[in-house]
């Protein structure tokens, strides 16, 4: 009976302890299931906030990319405007340069009239000092004519004063006729060879 009596006193210690051991292992799984719960709890709230990252994120990126849609659109605006402004200056240059290929074939034709009207100055010029020649000469010749057209009237006067007898004595034989006629008519008549 004793041995029955220590049989049963060990039964129970063995089930306490094969009770102790499951409770052990319970408190084990119910802290494993702590801990897991724990770090599914922490891996929720790295989610959730990795997930207001991301959000976070995706929203600065659809700024951004706005931002930069706008700069694009505005650089296009730009490119266009740029573009025509270029397209501008580029006939204009074209015109300038055409202006001045005219200009300059303008002033080639300037050069050669200026160069035939020089030649006419200059011919002028040569044409007017020999008329101022001439006309110098026809002045020494009208001064000349005044002079003797003076002295015949001078002449004639003094041929007047001369008494008419004194001229038909004193011509010499040795004259011809219209010399001797010359000497001895007055001043003013012709003689007849003329």
């Amino acid at each position: 009976m004793r041995q029955q009596w220590e049989d049963e006193k060990r039964q129970p210690l063995g089930e306490n302890a094969v009770l102790q051991d499951a409770a052990n292992r319970l408190d084990t799984q119910v802290r494993d299931t702590k801990r897991d719960l724990k770090k599914l709890a922490d891996t929720g709230k790295a989610v959730e906030h990795a997930r207001a990252s991301i959000q976070q994120e995706l929203d600065n990126a659809r700024r951004v990319i706005d931002k930069l849609d706008n700069e694009l659109m505005a650089e296009r605006g730009r490119l266009r405007t740029s573009s025509t402004v270029q397209s501008r200056v580029q006939r204009e240059k074209e015109q300038v340069a055409y202006q001045l290929r005219r200009t300059e074939s303008d002033m080639t034709d300037v050069g050669s009239q200026l160069q035939t009207l020089k030649q006419e100055n200059q011919e002028l010029s040569s044409h007017l000092r020999s008329s101022s020649v001439a006309e110098q000469k026809a002045r020494l010749f009208e001064s000349k004519v005044s002079e003797n057209a003076e002295m015949i009237e001078q002449l004639r006067y003094e041929c007047s004063l001369f008494p008419a007898r004194g001229r038909t004595q004193g011509a010499p034989a040795r004259y011809s006729r219209s010399q001797r006629y010359a000497l001895t008519s007055p001043c003013w008549a012709t003689s007849p060879d003329q």
